[in-house]
């Protein structure tokens, strides 16, 4: 169908809602050449001014029907000191003097100053097992330094529970760069002041190991317990280092 812009003119006895329902579908060029004789006439335009339509074609995405997954809760939180106290006498690198170790508080910073540039290091059952979480893990790893036992730990447990029984230990690998010789109770103590941390293992007792520091131990939380759980750990532990160093003495003495 060919249309012209006189097409309307023929068209007596219609109302303007009639003659824009039998133009409806005139080219918009005609239908502006219709508007301009009316215009001329001293009458109203049929169509007004019309702009291209820009909207798109395309159907308004729908909401996703899939929503996200509640995050399972937590069933309880594991809490322990990576390394308090001495060590049980070993080798750097499995070379020089068999001594106990003791980690300085100043490399116990420079594992935090690690850990906040973001070098994550796994959380793992046992030494050479899957990982728990990473140290990047936050809110689920969170820790801490105490200027008594170091540096402590929180790991939540969400969902399934896995198997880390009472009377488990925490152990940790790292990598030493500075340390020094130092003698506490008579006894010969070598002192970490510089290292880096390389992960932090959860030693269950099915492993046959035991942590190299016999003070790191795990304890579990519930939910709601845990500042508790923190604050006993950080008072038995740090009684228990007391202990040590007097055993150490005693032994000396024998």
């Amino acid at each position: 169908m060919s249309f012209q812009p006189i097409e309307y003119s023929g068209a007596t006895g219609l109302t303007d809602d009639q003659l824009r329902i039998k133009l409806r579908n005139a080219p918009q060029n005609v239908r502006r050449a219709i508007d301009a004789k009316r215009e001329k006439r001293g009458q109203p335009p049929l169509f007004g001014t019309e702009r291209p339509d820009t909207r798109s074609t395309l159907a308004p995405a729908r909401p996703s029907a899939t929503k996200a997954k509640p995050e399972p809760r937590i069933v309880r939180t594991l809490i322990g000191a990576a390394a308090p106290g001495l060590s049980s006498p070993c080798r750097i690198r499995g070379m020089g003097e068999k001594l106990p170790e003791h980690i300085s508080i100043r490399a116990w910073e420079g594992v935090v100053q690690q850990l906040e540039r973001g070098q994550a290091c796994h959380v793992t059952i046992n030494h050479e097992g899957g990982a728990l979480v990473t140290t990047t893990d936050s809110p689920r790893f969170r820790y801490r330094i105490d200027r008594t036992v170091g540096l402590v730990v929180e790991i939540d447990i969400r969902g399934i529970d896995p198997i880390v029984p009472d009377g488990s230990g925490l152990s940790i690998g790292f990598e030493p760069v500075d340390y020094r010789s130092d003698t506490i109770g008579g006894q010969r103590v070598r002192i970490i002041e510089k290292m880096i941390l390389r992960h932090i293992a959860v030693i269950v007792p099915s492993s046959g190991s035991s942590p190299a520091y016999p003070l790191a131990k795990l304890r579990a939380a519930k939910p709601g317990a845990v500042g508790k759980a923190m604050l006993d750990l950080r008072i038995d532990t740090g009684l228990a280092m007391r202990k040590q160093n007097e055993q150490l003495v005693e032994r000396l003495r024998r």
